[in-house]
């Protein structure tokens, strides 16, 4: 498809969500699939939803670094031919 020198390299990181684990807890309930499943919960679940990230993230809080997770991704680089 016109591109030669392809490579593909995994790469781990650590990603920050939040500043604290509330900050987190309102990231992932903004994204896309968890948004629209809120969405259509009742008030408790919400609220219940919200309580389960915060604990879970807290375990996660690394002081002024925030919540960090970690992540892995391919890097894929190449040059057009």
């Amino acid at each position: 498809a016109g591109f030669g020198e392809i490579d593909v390299s995994p790469v781990t990181t650590t990603l920050r969500i939040g500043q604290d684990p509330e900050d987190a807890a309102a990231f992932v309930a903004g994204m896309g699939s968890v948004r629209a499943l809120l969405a259509e919960a009742s008030p408790e679940t919400r609220t219940a939803a919200h309580q389960a990230l915060c604990e879970t993230f807290a375990a996660r809080a690394a002081g002024s670094d925030g919540v960090q997770l970690g992540a892995a991704v391919w890097l894929v680089t190449a040059r057009r031919v």
